[in-house]
């Protein structure tokens, strides 16, 4: 907001009382112009001015002339710059080549397969980059066997491969899924959609899946998230079947939660 400032008592002697820009009306305090020397507003026109200007399309703050404020912009370019480098393809040295150019069939746990260029595989995954330049079983008969993987997120996955973007629709019926193979198969860029996506939209509903989802995967944003919801609704998780049964089956994590929850209820007691 643009500060406040008196009107010359110079010029009101000598014009008269002045007017507001856009409407006309009388006032005696006026906000100094936002574009111009010459123009003056009252209170509630500056004010409609300020509503009026375009904002942020991520975080809704006042921009003048973009449709993104600069700290927004500079998150936006360095996702480009992100996706840009995964979609580069790697070229790899003569005697590996054999699957360049040659389609690698990707078979899920129902036994379906899809095929996908095998430059493709080498360039996004370190995983899928050593099975095929190894003399590994996947090199020979050319198929990769996916069994923690089902149909549906299979074609999610591969969609990632090929474009770098997962559409919403993928990301909400598949992002636990797609973290757990983004992380096997170490395809960093698709990690970190999900990890955004995960914290984002986590609800009470969710928090058990995503709190194993993230340990399993060692992601600190999604267990540190989750952490956060339960420690805030502990008396409802406490006698919870399914977060108990969860920390017997992964008591490291249940350890992990102590250590989040301890300083907070030590604060508590002070």
């Amino acid at each position: 907001m643009a500060k406040i400032m008196a009107y010359p008592g110079e010029l009101y002697k000598q014009y008269g009382s002045p007017r507001c820009s856009s409407c006309s009306n009388h006032s005696n305090q006026y906000h100094e112009p936002l574009r111009s020397v010459i123009e003056y507003y009252c209170r509630r026109c500056d004010e409609k001015k300020e509503e009026k200007r375009p904002r942020c399309s991520l975080c809704s703050t006042n921009c003048a002339t973009k449709h993104y404020c600069n700290m927004c912009d500079k998150e936006k370019m360095d996702q480009m710059e992100s996706k840009m480098d995964f979609l580069q393809l790697k070229w790899q040295p003569e005697g590996t080549r054999d699957c360049e150019n040659e389609l690698i069939l990707l078979q899920a746990s129902d036994g379906e397969c899809v095929p996908v260029n095998g430059l493709i595989l080498v360039s996004r995954s370190r995983v899928f980059d050593v099975m095929l330049k190894a003399n590994m079983v996947e090199r020979q008969t050319k198929t990769i066997k996916l069994e923690d993987m089902n149909t549906a997120v299979l074609h999610s996955f591969v969609r990632f491969l090929y474009s770098a973007n997962a559409s919403a629709e993928d990301l909400q019926q598949h992002s636990p899924n797609l973290l757990l193979a983004a992380n096997k198969y170490e395809v960093d860029l698709l990690k970190g959609v999900c990890e955004n996506f995960m914290v984002k939209y986590l609800t009470k509903d969710s928090v058990l899946t995503y709190l194993e989802v993230g340990y399993l995967c060692d992601s600190f944003l999604v267990k540190n998230a989750a952490f956060d919801v339960v420690s805030r609704c502990y008396t409802e998780y406490e006698l919870d079947e399914g977060f108990q049964s969860l920390g017997r089956k992964h008591p490291g994590l249940a350890v992990e939660f102590c250590k989040y929850l301890l300083p907070s209820q030590c604060f508590q007691k002070t």
